[in-house]
């Protein structure tokens, strides 16, 4: 794998307020025939030595994910959290002494070449899934899940239709989807950032994009009867040049003292717009800068010039306090880096993580690897991740965790020349939607 991430310093070096993930409210609405917390997370997330040794048939988890083009970092992040809850789990004795083995394959952007991917595992016998940078293409995996009864449990995705028009009984999500984190920011928008009357928005130009802004739109509509809504401009996910993009968005002349930006946009294609739009200072135009489903990549982008931005992820390294994440950052660090430091564990490292994770604890409570016994087995199933306990919705799927938002801004004395504060935890279960009725 061609690593991008680097190694980082303590998280004290973030100057991050850490703050721990409410899991109660996640615990106690559970479905009450979820498998029970400690049963599930002991099963995936061993904490001591390995309990027996790893022999027998290997199981087979399929990796399809981004790994390469202009969102390649996230698919690489993502891979990178795979095989580290591969290596633990395997360290730890496999399940129930089979070892976990990753079989890699390109998503590429591209439905088509998802389709022929998810072939091509259905041919080689793996009918396990993970990964997927995009929606649409998690989307177009679906029909050949449902043919040759595989289970998907995507990593990256964020797309709503995934768990509602879209809902499928053999695809799982886990990281929060676009109605949960845009619901996250829609709060801080009307508790928070009461200063800002407008918003406009900069996105990509593919399905989640279009659909964070709407749904924001809707959440902070629903809050504020006076919120006005601007500007609105979308480009390719994989473009080089959109210096006219940026343009576009200054000739709405926004009035830096009530003004906010929301932002859709994260991986290469964030950063490629944020380089663009520095020497134009986008960004200082506005009162706020609210970017959702991105995370430090745009911090470490802009570096000592960052203006304050705020991000609305699923995880943030810096706001939980459990064995399961001081684990996984561990892990991150020890693993070989390229290149000066420039942030730390990323979201995609996490949702690759957990995805993995998911599929452990399925395993190890069905006690096979039949695809059948994992669709009983996965739907309401509770267990422990780094933002806390978490379940699978039964009736559509999504995991029910925690979202987080933290606040970055360039900072010259700063090692990263940025520095993060003022994490936040957002239970779950404030921000997810009305459940989708699952489908037959």
């Amino acid at each position: 794998m061609k690593t991008k991430r680097v190694v980082v310093a303590s998280v004290a070096a973030f100057g991050v307020v850490a703050v721990t993930a409410c899991g109660s409210s996640t615990n106690s609405s559970a479905p009450s025939g979820s498998a029970s917390s400690s049963a599930a997370s002991n099963a995936a997330t061993p904490t001591g030595g390995a309990t027996s040794p790893v022999s027998g048939e290997t199981i087979k988890i399929g990796f399809l994910d981004t790994l390469s083009g202009a969102a390649s970092d996230v698919g690489e992040t993502a891979l990178e959290g795979a095989e580290i809850a591969v290596d633990e789990i395997n360290g730890n004795g496999g399940i129930d002494g089979r070892k976990l083995e990753l079989v890699k394959k390109d998503e590429k952007l591209s439905p088509s070449a998802t389709v022929q991917a998810m072939r091509e595992f259905a041919n080689e016998g793996v009918k396990l899934i993970t990964g997927f940078t995009s929606s649409a293409d998690a989307i177009a995996a679906i029909p050949v899940a449902e043919e040759n009864g595989m289970v998907i449990v995507t990593a990256g995705t964020t797309a709503t239709e995934l768990t509602t028009t879209k809902f499928s009984k053999n695809l799982f999500e886990v990281a929060s989807n676009t109605y949960m984190m845009n619901a996250a920011a829609a709060k801080l928008a009307v508790t928070e950032w009461k200063d800002v009357t407008q918003w406009n928005n900069i996105g990509f130009d593919y399905l989640t994009g279009h659909n964070s802004w709407d749904e924001f739109q809707k959440l902070v509509s629903a809050e504020s009867s006076t919120a006005k809504f601007g500007k609105a401009v979308f480009y390719p996910l994989d473009a080089k040049q959109v210096t006219t993009y940026v343009t576009a968005m200054l000739g709405s002349k926004p009035d830096p003292n009530s003004t906010g930006l929301f932002i859709s946009t994260f991986g290469g294609g964030a950063v490629t717009f944020a380089k663009q739009a520095l020497p134009y200072q986008l960004f200082d135009k506005f009162k706020i800068v609210a970017n959702v489903g991105g995370g430090e990549e745009l911090a470490a982008a802009l570096g000592a010039d960052s203006p304050k931005i705020y991000y609305i992820h699923d995880y943030f390294y810096g706001a939980y306090d459990n064995d399961i994440n001081k684990r996984l950052i561990a892990e991150w660090e020890k693993r070989p880096k390229v290149g000066p430091p420039t942030y730390g564990p990323h979201a995609w490292l996490y949702e690759g993580y957990t995805g993995v994770m998911a599929f452990a604890n399925a395993l190890k409570i069905a006690k096979s690897d039949d695809p059948a016994k994992l669709l009983e087995t996965l739907p309401g199933m509770k267990f422990d991740t780094a933002m806390g306990p978490a379940y699978f919705r039964a009736e559509d799927h999504i995991l029910v965790a925690p979202v987080s938002a933290v606040e970055c801004v360039g900072d010259k004395s700063a090692k990263l020349g940025y520095t993060c504060s003022n994490a936040k935890s957002i239970p779950g279960e404030s921000v997810v939607a009305p459940p989708n009725p699952a489908k037959s």
